[in-house]
């Protein structure tokens, strides 16, 4: 316990110096948005070469650091203390083959702004690997294999306003993986493999804006899980398998949000707009349907609510398909609704002339397997239901007739055995003798 004690107080105490001297070095720290190159061979020539520069000059812009090495595999700690480490503004490790970086490998870059880590093999991410970024705006790790996301990884990064984790390998991310982020903007985490989130992932990015998570494998999305952007203004859920949009528990209203993309995932029916004018009520709002998978007649009916809550959709991009809505993609072959149950007329004015359902033999197999199936569900359904009745019943019965000593049960379920009275000489009766 008191090791445990012991190590927090040092770690705060770390913590505090390292603000401390980032606060002192930040009032030096170059502004300019376009720094001056350096390029060196390796790791090694870093270290022993010594690089002229005067900070105080006119026009100062800091330093851009490049490599010729084309492969490094690691980073060891303190790699990049030189004479000038306090006055590198970017530093581009792109495509280096890197597949591990050691703790305190950046701790001398306080004045840092740009990192540059994409097209590599990193697969690990640990919060000790960043301290000393102190003043970093942007953390590029997209094209890695990073899997997953832990506690607290980017604490040390307190400044950091852009960061790029697509086409990575990301199943998981925990509940504080993203804490201390308070001035992140942009977070893209596109060409990933999560399927789901966890409730508290995002809750300390309240200033977040733009959130990317298109092309990952989602079945459902729970809009009760970003409860906590509140200046969220962009989000991209296209590429995923979306077949429903969930608002249970959702008691957040997203003003900001002006673009929400739900292209190209799985939407068959069920497209609840109304909550979605609730939720979304910024009159800005442009929200992406195509290339999902709505049944004609279903997206009749999502695109006249569309109209009716005054919710702007992006233009339909299926110019050559056969079967449309306003340019919009949609699926026919289910098209099994009756056309007097719709306002035809209003329909014709909106999205122009209706698509029949085609007369094909793949669509009366298709239908008839789906009916089949669905009997057959109904049936075993009802099957179980009046199983789990009769047991509950007998339970019941059970338990009256204990109660109420009736012994009406007993009489009926235990088979009494009436055996002859032994005589004086005969031995006692023992069943184990029958």
């Amino acid at each position: 316990m008191k090791f445990c004690y012991s190590s927090i107080i040092v770690g705060l105490l770390y913590l505090l110096s390292t603000f401390q001297v980032g606060v002192a070095d930040s009032v030096s720290c170059p502004t300019n948005t376009y720094p001056q190159y350096i390029l060196v061979r390796n790791l090694a020539e870093l270290k022993l070469k010594y690089f002229e520069f005067n900070r105080n000059a006119k026009g100062y812009r800091g330093n851009a650091l490049k490599f010729k090495q084309e492969y490094m595999t690691t980073i060891p700690p303190s790699t990049f203390v030189t004479n000038n480490s306090h006055y590198l503004v970017e530093i581009i490790l792109r495509n280096k083959a890197i597949r591990s970086i050691q703790e305190l490998a950046f701790v001398s870059l306080s004045c840092l702004r740009h990192l540059d880590l994409s097209h590599n093999e990193i697969i690990y991410i640990k919060r000790d690997q960043f301290v000393g970024l102190i003043n970093l705006y942007s953390l590029n790790l997209s094209r890695n294999n990073i899997f997953a996301l832990y506690h607290f990884t980017f604490k040390f990064l307190p400044n950091l306003e852009i960061l790029d984790l697509s086409y990575n390998d990301i199943t998981t991310i925990e509940e504080f993986a993203f804490n201390m982020l308070w001035k992140l903007k942009t977070l893209a985490l596109n060409k990933n493999k999560m399927t789901r989130l966890n409730p508290r992932c995002f809750g300390h990015l309240s200033n977040l804006k733009h959130l990317d998570m298109s092309f990952n494998s989602f079945a459902l999305i729970d809009f009760f899980k970003f409860s906590d952007l509140e200046s969220l203004e962009t989000l991209d859920l296209a590429g995923n398998e979306i077949a429903a949009l969930s608002f249970y528990q959702l008691k957040t209203e997203f003003h900001r949000v002006e673009s929400l993309n739900l292209s190209s995932n799985s939407f068959i029916s069920n497209f609840d707009v109304r909550h979605l004018r609730k939720y979304f009520p910024n009159e800005q709002l442009l929200i992406d349907i195509n290339n999902n998978y709505f049944y004609c007649h279903e997206l009749e009916g999502v695109l006249k609510d569309l109209h009716m809550y005054k919710v702007k959709y992006a233009r339909g991009r299926a110019y050559a398909a056969t079967h449309h809505r306003e340019r919009i993609l949609c699926d026919s072959l289910n098209n099994t609704v009756k056309e007097d149950k719709l306002d035809y007329n209003e329909l014709i004015k909106l999205f122009g002339t209706t698509t029949k359902k085609p007369k094909t033999s793949d669509y009366e197999y298709v239908l008839q397997t789906y009916r089949q199936d669905l009997i057959r569900h109904k049936r075993t359904v009802a099957a179980l239901a009046t199983i789990v009745s009769l047991a509950i019943l007998y339970d019941i019965l059970i338990a009256v007739d204990y109660l109420l000593d009736y012994k009406f049960l007993k009489t009926i379920c235990i088979r009494r055995q009436y055996y002859a009275a032994p005589t004086e000489g005969d031995a006692p009766y023992s069943p184990l003798q029958h």
